[in-house]
C-alpha cells in the first residue's frame, strides 16, 4: 500500500470518528459523554478542525447534570430544536415523511445496519443519521484498505446519496435552530460543528443538498408533511392526510449479498 494510499484510509477513520463523536455528543448525556466527546480531536486537522475546538472548549467543566437538563429542553417533548429530518416540513418534501423514513431506513438496512432497540428512535434522528455517515466511512476505508473496489465504489455512492438526499438538506437549519433556541454554548458549538461537517462531507463527495430546508419546522403533533406542486389549491402543510405512496419496499442502494455479508461481520449485526 502506498504512502498515499495510507494517508486516505487514515483520513476517512478520522472522519468517522467525528461523525461518531458528534454523534455521541448530541445524545442523550451521561457519565461517559465527555470521554466519548474526545474523539473530535481526531478531526482537527480537517477544515472544520476550529469548529469542532469550540466544541471542546465549550464542553470543558459542563457538569453532565447541566448537560441533561438542556437536552432534555431543548430535544426532549417539548421539541425546541426537533432533532429529526422529516420534522423540518416543507414543500419540497413530496413523498412525504412515511416516504422519507422509509428510505433512510431501507439505506440502512441495505448496509446491514439497524437502529437499536434500547432507544426506540426514529431513522431520520441526527444520531442516527450521523451514527450512519460514521459507518459509511469507516467502511469505506475498510474496502480501500482491503482493495475492494466494487465495494469502495458502492459505499461512496451511497455516502454521496445520503449526504445529498438526507443529512445534507436540514442540518444547518438544525444548528440554526439550537442557537437560536438560546441554548447552552455546548449545545450551541456541538449543532454548529455537525452541520459544517456534513457540509463539508457534502463537499468532499462532491454533491450539493438537494432542496435545502427553509424556514421553521412543522409541528411534531402532525402525523405527516406532504405538499403536491400539481395542486391548483396552496400546497397544503402539516395535518394533511399522509399521501399513499405505490412503492412497497425501498431497498436504498443495491448491494450484493456477499457485501451485505462482509458488513454484517464488520459491525456485529
Amino acid at each position: 500500500m502506498s504512502h498515499m494510499d495510507e494517508a486516505a484510509i487514515t483520513n476517512l477513520l478520522k472522519r468517522a470518528a467525528v461523525a461518531c463523536g458528534l454523534a455521541r455528543a448530541l445524545s442523550a448525556p451521561d457519565q461517559s459523554t465527555h470521554g466519548a466527546v474526545l474523539a473530535l480531536q481526531q478531526g482537527f486537522d480537517l477544515p472544520e478542525g476550529e469548529s469542532l475546538r469550540r466544541v471542546l472548549s465549550a464542553w470543558q467543566g459542563v457538569p453532565v447534570e447541566l448537560l441533561g437538563d438542556e437536552h432534555t429542553r431543548l430535544f426532549g417533548p417539548a421539541t425546541r430544536c426537533p432533532p429529526w429530518e422529516t420534522a423540518w416540513g416543507d414543500a419540497k418534501r413530496f413523498g412525504g415523511r412515511t416516504f422519507e423514513l422509509a428510505d433512510i431506513a431501507g439505506m440502512y438496512r441495505a448496509f446491514g445496519l439497524k437502529l437499536s432497540e434500547k432507544n426506540h428512535e426514529r431513522p431520520d434522528h441526527i444520531v442516527a443519521q450521523l451514527e450512519f455517515i460514521g459507518a459509511l466511512l469507516m467502511q469505506l476505508a475498510w474496502a480501500q484498505a482491503d482493495n475492494k473496489t466494487e465495494s469502495a465504489e458502492i459505499t461512496r455512492d451511497a455516502l454521496a446519496q445520503f449526504l445529498q438526499q438526507h443529512a445534507g438538506r436540514w442540518v444547518g437549519a438544525f444548528a440554526d435552530a439550537v442557537r437560536d433556541a438560546g441554548a447552552h454554548a455546548a449545545y450551541v458549538a456541538v449543532a454548529r460543528a455537525a452541520a459544517e461537517f456534513v457540509l463539508g462531507e457534502c463537499g468532499r463527495a462532491l454533491v450539493e443538498p438537494q432542496s435545502p430546508v427553509q424556514g421553521a419546522p412543522c409541528a411534531e403533533t402532525e402525523p405527516d408533511c406532504v405538499a403536491c406542486p400539481m395542486a391548483t389549491d396552496p400546497a397544503p402543510g402539516c395535518g394533511t392526510k399522509p399521501a399513499q405512496s405505490t412503492r412497497q419496499t425501498v431497498d436504498g442502494v443495491d448491494v450484493p449479498d456477499r457485501l451485505r455479508d462482509d458488513l454484517s461481520a464488520l459491525f456485529g449485526v
